[in-house]
């Protein structure tokens, strides 16, 4: 764990906090943006952005294959594709904002299974090392929650869709420039190893494409649903599920890491699966200044940590961009589902929360068969 706490992984904090304000400018801003521009057919268009951000990373499984061949570091620079992508939010149609999403999420599941696959693979798989990571994203995300409230009326939608993208322009060089791989560090994996990885991780791929799928579709139609109860006050709702949310995440950040090197990673996921259920419950039932309170309760970190290092610990060193790319596709497919449940349902609220808790209870069953079965299988390489 030497390697850990040397200039790159510092260069790598700065670079992921720099990343969390830009992605948190991004999530606080858009969902408001189209119910403004679009009134109620934002719901539809919401669900449609989401389905944009998510359906595209099935790339990741064979990008993170191929960084793994190549090597990692010069896929990072693919991602600075986005950059005009977010500037160009702020000029077209609000119709036409998901098509363009789609095209960065293509880019970004091309870059993004390298980046995390130094990490991983430098870190020798450590949970702690990733929550450090992820908490100093998580302080990015509270920095940015704010930005929008402050400044549209500024800069306008232009100005912050352009600072999005200047964000995630500086964070890759930053990941490039500082990276701990300068070439590949491994033997190069066959493409029989590709199916041993997704043969080795199934359990971990079907729970997390359910949970995903359950989680991101009520979280973001009922967000519009808090933009309305606080009469589309866009500094309030930036404060409350973008800034507050993530402070209250940077705290447990460092603990789930803990957590997850001492305790089975799948213990951890089903248990923050349970709280789910009733965490959404509450949220759903309840209004106002409670369902905000509720809001903010961080779960999120526990299952966030103990999923991306479970599938790392499944596979070898040589594989973990690899395998993050494994990981971001379950967002791909959950993604799919979001947009069929979107369609099926028309953005109702009430069939949405119904649905969403089926499919956690889905997830929860298949780990914790996997916890009896399977148990805990890693690599120590």
């Amino acid at each position: 764990m030497k390697s850990v706490w040397g200039k790159w992984f510092l260069a790598y904090m700065i670079a992921w906090f720099i990343s969390g304000v830009g992605g948190s400018i991004y999530y606080t801003y858009s969902r408001p943006y189209l119910m403004d521009r679009l009134g109620s057919e934002s719901y539809y268009i919401v669900g449609l952005l989401l389905a944009a951000e998510q359906i595209p990373l099935f790339l990741a499984v064979l990008s993170g294959f191929i960084a793994d061949f190549f090597g990692r570091r010069n896929l990072l620079l693919i991602g600075l594709l986005n950059v005009p992508l977010y500037i160009l939010l702020g000029y077209i149609d609000p119709y036409l904002i998901p098509i363009v999403i789609g095209l960065k999420t293509v880019i970004g599941s091309i870059s993004s299974p390298a980046g995390m696959g130094m990490v991983l693979s430098a870190t020798n798989r450590s949970g702690k090392a990733y929550s450090l990571l992820a908490f100093i994203s998580a302080i990015g995300w509270v920095v940015g929650g704010v930005i929008p409230g402050l400044l549209k009326d500024y800069i306008g939608p232009i100005g912050l869709f352009s600072l999005t993208g200047l964000t995630v322009g500086v964070s890759i060089l930053i990941q490039y420039f500082y990276a701990p791989e300068k070439e590949r560090a491994y033997e190069r994996p066959n493409i029989r190893e590709l199916v041993t990885v997704i043969r080795g991780t199934w359990d971990l791929l079907l729970a997390s494409i359910l949970a995903l799928a359950a989680l991101s579709l009520f979280f973001t139609v009922m967000s519009l649903k808090v933009y309305e109860e606080i009469h589309k006050n866009l500094l309030i709702y930036g404060l409350a599920l973008s800034t507050s949310t993530a402070l209250a995440g940077a705290f447990v950040r460092p603990f789930s890491g803990v957590l997850v090197d001492r305790f089975n990673p799948l213990t951890i996921i089903i248990l923050s699966l349970i709280a789910y259920i009733a965490l959404d419950t509450g949220i759903y039932l309840s209004s106002g200044i409670y369902r905000l309170i509720l809001w903010i309760i961080p779960i999120y970190p526990f299952r966030d940590t103990a999923m991306v290092i479970a599938f790392s610990r499944r596979v070898s060193k040589k594989l973990q961009a690899t395998v993050a790319g494994v990981n971001a596709t379950t967002t791909s497919l959950s993604g799919l589902i979001v947009f069929l449940l979107v369609n099926l349902t028309g953005g109702d609220i009430n069939l949405i929360y119904y649905i969403h808790i089926v499919l956690i209870i889905a997830s929860t069953l298949i780990l914790l068969y996997s916890r009896l079965k399977i148990g805990l299988k890693t690599y120590t390489d």
